[in-house]
Protein backbone atom coordinates (compact mmCIF):
# COMPACT_ATOMS: atom_id res chain seq x y z
CA UNK A 1 0.00 0.00 0.00
CA UNK A 2 2.68 2.82 0.82
CA UNK A 3 4.30 1.55 -2.50
CA UNK A 4 0.84 2.11 -4.56
CA UNK A 5 0.64 5.59 -2.41
CA UNK A 6 3.66 6.95 -3.37
CA UNK A 7 3.19 5.95 -7.31
CA UNK A 8 -0.02 8.20 -7.01
CA UNK A 9 1.89 10.94 -5.28
CA UNK A 10 4.18 10.63 -8.13
CA UNK A 11 1.81 10.46 -10.88
CA UNK A 12 0.65 13.67 -9.18
CA UNK A 13 4.20 15.50 -8.92
CA UNK A 14 4.69 14.91 -12.38
CA UNK A 15 1.16 16.11 -14.02
CA UNK A 16 1.09 19.23 -11.51
CA UNK A 17 4.91 20.02 -12.07
CA UNK A 18 4.76 21.78 -15.42
CA UNK A 19 7.16 23.99 -14.47
CA UNK A 20 10.44 21.73 -13.77
CA UNK A 21 13.09 21.11 -15.98
CA UNK A 22 13.28 17.76 -18.89
CA UNK A 23 15.89 16.30 -16.74
CA UNK A 24 13.20 16.24 -13.30
CA UNK A 25 10.70 14.35 -15.81
CA UNK A 26 12.90 11.93 -16.36
CA UNK A 27 14.39 11.38 -12.63
CA UNK A 28 10.90 11.01 -11.51
CA UNK A 29 9.80 8.27 -14.78
CA UNK A 30 12.82 6.21 -13.40
CA UNK A 31 11.70 6.99 -9.97
CA UNK A 32 8.11 5.82 -10.93
CA UNK A 33 9.99 3.01 -12.77
CA UNK A 34 11.57 1.05 -9.84
CA UNK A 35 8.60 1.88 -7.63
CA UNK A 36 6.16 -0.13 -10.09
CA UNK A 37 9.42 -2.76 -10.10
CA UNK A 38 9.24 -3.05 -6.55
CA UNK A 39 5.22 -3.36 -6.21
CA UNK A 40 5.56 -6.43 -9.24
CA UNK A 41 3.32 -3.80 -11.52
CA UNK A 42 5.56 -3.23 -14.61
CA UNK A 43 4.60 -0.92 -16.68
CA UNK A 44 2.07 -2.24 -19.11
CA UNK A 45 -0.99 0.15 -18.81
CA UNK A 46 -1.17 2.27 -22.22
CA UNK A 47 -2.98 4.99 -19.81
CA UNK A 48 -0.16 5.14 -17.66
CA UNK A 49 2.40 5.73 -20.07
CA UNK A 50 -0.05 8.43 -21.87
CA UNK A 51 0.53 9.92 -18.49
CA UNK A 52 4.36 9.77 -18.29
CA UNK A 53 4.43 11.45 -21.53
CA UNK A 54 2.19 14.05 -20.79
CA UNK A 55 4.63 14.64 -18.17
CA UNK A 56 7.22 15.57 -20.74
CA UNK A 57 5.19 17.69 -22.87
CA UNK A 58 4.25 20.11 -19.24
CA UNK A 59 8.00 19.72 -18.93
CA UNK A 60 8.45 21.54 -22.03
CA UNK A 61 6.03 23.83 -21.95
CA UNK A 62 7.72 24.64 -18.36
CA UNK A 63 10.52 25.54 -20.70
CA UNK A 64 8.58 27.52 -23.47
CA UNK A 65 6.15 29.51 -20.98
CA UNK A 66 3.40 27.52 -20.93
CA UNK A 67 1.34 24.51 -22.55
CA UNK A 68 0.41 26.48 -25.19
CA UNK A 69 3.30 28.31 -26.01
CA UNK A 70 5.21 24.86 -26.63
CA UNK A 71 1.86 24.00 -28.83
CA UNK A 72 2.32 27.08 -30.85
CA UNK A 73 6.21 26.03 -31.10
CA UNK A 74 5.14 23.08 -31.62
CA UNK A 75 2.64 22.61 -33.94
CA UNK A 76 2.73 26.20 -36.21
CA UNK A 77 5.02 26.18 -38.92
CA UNK A 78 7.19 29.53 -38.98
CA UNK A 79 5.04 32.43 -40.46
CA UNK A 80 5.41 33.27 -44.28
CA UNK A 81 6.81 35.91 -45.98
CA UNK A 82 3.55 36.46 -48.10
CA UNK A 83 5.40 40.04 -49.82
CA UNK A 84 6.48 38.84 -52.96
CA UNK A 85 3.41 36.29 -53.71
CA UNK A 86 0.98 39.10 -53.19
CA UNK A 87 2.70 41.11 -55.76
CA UNK A 88 2.80 38.85 -57.83
CA UNK A 89 -1.21 38.18 -57.42
CA UNK A 90 -1.86 41.81 -58.11
CA UNK A 91 0.48 41.68 -61.09
CA UNK A 92 -2.14 38.86 -62.47
CA UNK A 93 -4.84 40.52 -61.69
CA UNK A 94 -3.91 43.66 -63.15
CA UNK A 95 -3.36 41.70 -66.39
CA UNK A 96 -6.29 39.86 -66.55
CA UNK A 97 -8.23 43.50 -66.33
CA UNK A 98 -6.44 44.81 -68.91
CA UNK A 99 -6.78 41.96 -71.47
CA UNK A 100 -10.33 41.77 -70.71
CA UNK A 101 -10.80 45.42 -71.26
CA UNK A 102 -8.99 45.18 -74.68
CA UNK A 103 -11.03 42.77 -75.67
CA UNK A 104 -14.03 45.04 -74.91
CA UNK A 105 -13.05 47.49 -76.48
CA UNK A 106 -12.27 45.92 -79.68
CA UNK A 107 -15.66 44.21 -79.88
CA UNK A 108 -17.23 47.13 -79.23
CA UNK A 109 -15.57 48.61 -82.18
CA UNK A 110 -16.00 45.78 -84.47
CA UNK A 111 -19.84 46.20 -84.22
CA UNK A 112 -19.18 49.89 -84.91
CA UNK A 113 -17.99 49.23 -87.78
CA UNK A 114 -19.48 46.28 -89.27
CA UNK A 115 -21.57 47.16 -91.38
CA UNK A 116 -25.79 47.09 -89.51
CA UNK A 117 -27.44 45.66 -93.09
CA UNK A 118 -26.73 44.31 -96.53
CA UNK A 119 -27.54 48.13 -97.98
CA UNK A 120 -25.01 49.77 -95.61
CA UNK A 121 -21.84 50.71 -96.91
CA UNK A 122 -18.18 51.74 -95.82
CA UNK A 123 -17.62 54.17 -98.07
CA UNK A 124 -16.59 57.66 -97.10
CA UNK A 125 -18.83 60.15 -96.65
CA UNK A 126 -19.58 62.88 -99.02
CA UNK A 127 -18.19 66.03 -99.09
CA UNK A 128 -20.85 68.17 -100.26
CA UNK A 129 -19.29 69.50 -103.42
CA UNK A 130 -20.77 70.10 -106.54
CA UNK A 131 -20.20 71.37 -110.32
CA UNK A 132 -23.25 74.00 -110.59
CA UNK A 133 -25.74 73.52 -113.43
CA UNK A 134 -23.74 75.68 -116.28
CA UNK A 135 -20.16 76.15 -117.35
CA UNK A 136 -19.42 78.86 -115.54
CA UNK A 137 -20.52 77.27 -112.55
CA UNK A 138 -18.72 74.55 -112.95
CA UNK A 139 -15.30 76.42 -113.51
CA UNK A 140 -15.90 78.59 -111.08
CA UNK A 141 -15.96 75.86 -108.44
CA UNK A 142 -12.93 74.11 -109.93
CA UNK A 143 -14.56 71.59 -111.23
CA UNK A 144 -12.68 69.06 -113.84
CA UNK A 145 -14.36 67.66 -117.74
CA UNK A 146 -13.93 63.85 -116.96
CA UNK A 147 -14.55 62.30 -120.06
CA UNK A 148 -15.04 58.62 -118.75
CA UNK A 149 -18.25 60.04 -117.06
CA UNK A 150 -18.96 62.49 -119.53
CA UNK A 151 -19.63 64.99 -117.04
CA UNK A 152 -17.75 67.91 -115.36
CA UNK A 153 -16.71 66.67 -111.61
CA UNK A 154 -15.03 67.98 -108.29
CA UNK A 155 -11.36 67.96 -108.44
CA UNK A 156 -11.59 66.20 -105.21
CA UNK A 157 -13.01 63.03 -106.87
CA UNK A 158 -11.82 63.42 -110.10
CA UNK A 159 -9.77 59.85 -111.18
CA UNK A 160 -7.33 61.51 -113.41
CA UNK A 161 -5.51 58.18 -113.88
CA UNK A 162 -8.50 56.40 -115.68
CA UNK A 163 -9.41 59.52 -117.36
CA UNK A 164 -5.96 60.00 -119.29
CA UNK A 165 -6.11 55.90 -120.16
CA UNK A 166 -10.30 56.15 -121.29
CA UNK A 167 -8.60 59.09 -123.67
CA UNK A 168 -5.51 57.25 -124.96
CA UNK A 169 -7.79 54.57 -126.25
CA UNK A 170 -11.02 56.71 -127.36
CA UNK A 171 -8.89 58.47 -129.61
CA UNK A 172 -7.22 55.91 -131.51
CA UNK A 173 -8.31 56.16 -135.16
CA UNK A 174 -8.94 52.42 -135.38
CA UNK A 175 -11.95 53.06 -133.16
CA UNK A 176 -15.66 52.36 -134.56
CA UNK A 177 -16.50 55.51 -136.53
CA UNK A 178 -13.08 56.92 -136.60
CA UNK A 179 -11.15 58.35 -133.15
CA UNK A 180 -13.38 60.38 -130.21
CA UNK A 181 -16.66 58.60 -132.15
CA UNK A 182 -19.17 61.30 -130.29
CA UNK A 183 -21.86 62.72 -132.50
CA UNK A 184 -24.97 64.89 -132.33
CA UNK A 185 -27.39 62.46 -134.61
CA UNK A 186 -28.08 58.52 -134.77
CA UNK A 187 -26.07 58.07 -138.25
CA UNK A 188 -23.30 59.82 -137.40
CA UNK A 189 -22.96 62.78 -139.83
CA UNK A 190 -22.71 65.42 -136.93
CA UNK A 191 -19.04 64.81 -135.45
CA UNK A 192 -18.52 66.18 -132.08
CA UNK A 193 -14.98 67.04 -132.60
CA UNK A 194 -12.87 67.25 -129.73
CA UNK A 195 -13.53 66.91 -125.91
CA UNK A 196 -13.70 70.98 -125.19
CA UNK A 197 -16.59 71.04 -127.87
CA UNK A 198 -18.16 67.61 -125.95
CA UNK A 199 -17.98 69.67 -123.05
CA UNK A 200 -19.77 72.56 -123.73
CA UNK A 201 -22.59 70.14 -124.16
CA UNK A 202 -23.54 69.45 -120.46
CA UNK A 203 -26.85 69.13 -119.86
CA UNK A 204 -27.42 67.56 -123.45
CA UNK A 205 -27.23 64.27 -124.95
CA UNK A 206 -25.07 63.00 -127.64
CA UNK A 207 -24.66 59.31 -129.16
CA UNK A 208 -21.79 57.24 -129.69
CA UNK A 209 -20.96 53.74 -131.20
CA UNK A 210 -21.44 50.48 -129.20
CA UNK A 211 -17.34 49.88 -129.01
CA UNK A 212 -17.11 53.07 -127.02
CA UNK A 213 -19.66 52.41 -124.88
CA UNK A 214 -18.10 48.71 -123.84
CA UNK A 215 -14.85 50.77 -123.62
CA UNK A 216 -16.52 52.99 -120.98
CA UNK A 217 -17.84 50.07 -119.25
CA UNK A 218 -13.94 47.95 -119.05
CA UNK A 219 -12.53 51.39 -117.92
CA UNK A 220 -15.28 52.28 -115.20
CA UNK A 221 -14.31 48.85 -113.45
CA UNK A 222 -10.47 50.17 -113.48
CA UNK A 223 -11.94 52.89 -111.89
CA UNK A 224 -13.83 51.56 -109.31
CA UNK A 225 -10.96 49.07 -108.27
CA UNK A 226 -8.43 52.08 -107.76
CA UNK A 227 -10.83 54.04 -105.78
CA UNK A 228 -11.25 50.62 -103.16
CA UNK A 229 -7.87 50.99 -103.02
CA UNK A 230 -8.13 54.43 -101.52
CA UNK A 231 -7.87 56.22 -104.92
CA UNK A 232 -9.15 59.80 -104.07
CA UNK A 233 -9.74 58.94 -100.67
CA UNK A 234 -11.70 56.45 -101.93
CA UNK A 235 -14.43 58.33 -102.85
CA UNK A 236 -16.83 58.13 -105.79
CA UNK A 237 -18.16 61.05 -107.45
CA UNK A 238 -22.15 60.58 -108.05
CA UNK A 239 -22.77 59.88 -111.32
CA UNK A 240 -22.02 56.32 -112.60
CA UNK A 241 -21.32 55.32 -108.36
CA UNK A 242 -23.59 52.24 -107.74
CA UNK A 243 -25.27 48.71 -108.95
CA UNK A 244 -27.72 50.50 -111.36
CA UNK A 245 -24.17 51.52 -113.71
CA UNK A 246 -22.95 48.12 -112.91
CA UNK A 247 -26.00 46.77 -113.80
CA UNK A 248 -25.73 48.22 -117.14
CA UNK A 249 -22.60 47.99 -118.01
CA UNK A 250 -22.59 44.17 -117.25
CA UNK A 251 -25.42 43.28 -119.28
CA UNK A 252 -24.32 45.04 -122.45
CA UNK A 253 -20.79 43.28 -122.17
CA UNK A 254 -22.76 39.78 -121.19
CA UNK A 255 -24.82 40.27 -124.46
CA UNK A 256 -21.49 41.45 -126.79
CA UNK A 257 -20.52 37.67 -126.42
CA UNK A 258 -23.24 36.41 -127.72
CA UNK A 259 -22.27 38.56 -130.65
CA UNK A 260 -22.40 41.83 -132.15
CA UNK A 261 -25.33 43.47 -133.48
CA UNK A 262 -25.09 44.29 -136.86
CA UNK A 263 -26.79 47.32 -136.59
CA UNK A 264 -24.04 48.39 -134.69
CA UNK A 265 -22.17 48.85 -137.77
CA UNK A 266 -24.22 50.89 -139.48
CA UNK A 267 -26.04 53.14 -136.85
CA UNK A 268 -25.12 54.70 -133.37
CA UNK A 269 -27.61 53.21 -130.75
CA UNK A 270 -25.37 54.31 -127.71
CA UNK A 271 -26.71 57.32 -125.99
CA UNK A 272 -24.51 59.54 -123.25
CA UNK A 273 -25.96 62.29 -121.03
CA UNK A 274 -23.28 64.98 -120.40
CA UNK A 275 -23.78 66.81 -117.04
CA UNK A 276 -22.77 67.94 -114.11
CA UNK A 277 -21.52 65.99 -110.80
CA UNK A 278 -21.04 65.92 -107.04
CA UNK A 279 -19.02 64.75 -104.78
Amino acid sequence: MENTWSIHKLVGRIITGGTKKTQDGQQAAGEYQRLATDHGSPIDNDDERATIEQSHVHDKAGEAGGLEDIEDAVSLPPPRRRGPRMAQLWLLLGALIATILLLVTAITTIRHIKPTSPNSSLKPPKLGLHCGSSLAEARANGCEFDLLSYSWTPSACYDRTTDLEFREWVHRPERQFGAFPFFLDRQGTAHITDEEALSFRAGSLARTTQEEHLGHCIFWMRRVERTLEGANGGRFAERGDGMPHTLHCTENLLAQLEGPNPKDRDELHAVIAIGYNTC
